[in-house]
């Protein structure tokens, strides 16, 4: 699982750099259903994640003892994390509120 969300973080970053190029008013909402949809893909892979979840060892710190994720897990929680930010952004971008990723108006 880890190696398909980097695959799809590739393929989100793709598509990126073709509405980049290309002009983002062609585009029109392509790459926002690609950002949701990725998104999701994202969220059901980190519930459906069958591998350990949790290192082995307690770590220690002023609250009390917590369990780190594991390096696998962290890449897949890691990347529906970003996917779900740029999508929140590709959002905000596509209705007008702040053209920080692209402008799709005008």
């Amino acid at each position: 699982m880890p190696l398909l969300a980097i695959l799809i973080d590739v393929i989100t970053l793709g598509v990126y750099f073709l509405t980049l190029n290309s002009g983002a008013t062609r585009m029109g909402i392509f790459p926002l259903a690609v950002q949701i949809i990725a998104t999701i893909v994202l969220l059901l892979m980190t519930i459906a994640y069958q591998g350990r979840r949790r290192v082995r060892y307690h770590v220690s710190d002023d609250s009390g003892y917590y369990r780190p994720f594991t390096f696998r897990f962290a890449i897949v929680v890691g990347s529906l994390l970003v996917n779900g930010v740029v999508a929140f952004l590709y959002w905000l971008s596509f209705s007008g509120g702040n053209n920080l990723i692209m402008q799709f108006y005008g």
